[in-house]
């Protein structure tokens, strides 16, 4: 069933509930003949009773304007699940296609022959006492910081000593190794292929996503989404229109009748019995 078919069901069965309900008068009234007051169950007369001030057409509508709401609450919620699903699959695609596959396993090999060009390249530095040496005070002063650290008051100025002490002697190892890896012609062409691949993948990525914005399916859901937050602020906006036109005309209601001398029940500025028929046209209003 397509959406604009359930919004027209939905519209329909409304409008049924509302003249159904805008017939019904849903507050209980009435005394026995005796005077003694007991409620009896609510009695359904029309809203545009004339011997009636209570406000049936106000209060009754609220329950439709809720059950419209709702109904644009889950339309709401519908149309971001398909725009989700749209976009899931979308992306679920383009990860499995073969030039995306492909271009993956080329950079996922590139990097590979990169890690072992750079160490067959770093190899000598191994036998290196010299390099050795400033590689074992680098940790020796990593675990001096850590101590430093953990120690309940910290002395900052021996943290910045050390911390400046470490990082002469990371500097001094990155010398090293830079210079080694500049002078191997393994290491240049597995860098570059690597960058090749990187710039390859990022490319998909970027058509992809262009690709993506551009898709008339997910144009059609986002602009559905849109339309259904509309419909859903505008609903939410009604309601709460109608619940404070509603208090407006209970209240009302209320006060207009409650110090009227001539009506039966409630105020009697001259003290007698409520239920007496000294005011009014005999009609319980």
């Amino acid at each position: 069933m397509s959406m604009h078919r359930v919004s027209a069901l939905a519209a329909a069965v409304l409008l049924a509930a509302g003249s159904t309900m805008a017939t019904a008068q849903s507050r209980p009234y009435g005394d026995d003949q005796q005077g003694a007051q007991q409620f009896r169950a609510p009695v359904m007369t029309s809203p545009n009773n004339p011997y009636s001030d209570y406000p049936a057409a106000e209060v009754q509508a609220v329950p439709a304007a809720r059950a419209r709401a709702a109904i644009a609450r889950m339309e709401l919620l519908r149309s971001q699940v398909d725009l989700d699903r749209g976009t899931r699959a979308a992306v679920v695609a383009f990860k499995k296609s073969d030039d995306m596959s492909k271009a993956q396993a080329e950079e996922t090999e590139a990097y590979a022959a990169y890690q072992a060009a750079r160490e067959k390249a770093l190899a000598p530095l191994e036998s290196d006492g010299q390099y050795q040496a400033l590689k074992e005070h680098r940790r020796k002063l990593g675990e001096q910081l850590a101590d430093q650290h953990a120690q309940y008051k910290p002395k900052l100025n021996e943290i910045f000593a050390l911390a400046g002490l470490k990082l002469e002697y990371s500097m001094s190892i990155t010398l090293r190794e830079a210079a080694l890896l500049r002078e191997s012609s393994e290491v240049r062409d597995a860098r570059s292929k690597l960058t090749a691949a990187n710039a390859k993948v990022s490319g998909l990525r970027a058509r992809f996503a262009a690709d993506l914005r551009e898709d008339p399916d997910l144009i059609a859901a986002r602009r559905a989404v849109f339309d259904s937050k509309v419909a859903h602020v505008a609903a939410q906006a009604y309601m709460s229109g109608l619940k404070e036109a509603r208090g407006i005309a209970l209240d009302y209601a209320y006060w207009v009748r409650r110090y009227n001398p001539y009506r039966v029940f409630g105020y009697d500025p001259y003290g007698f019995n409520p239920y007496s028929y000294a005011y009014g046209n005999g009609y319980r209003y």
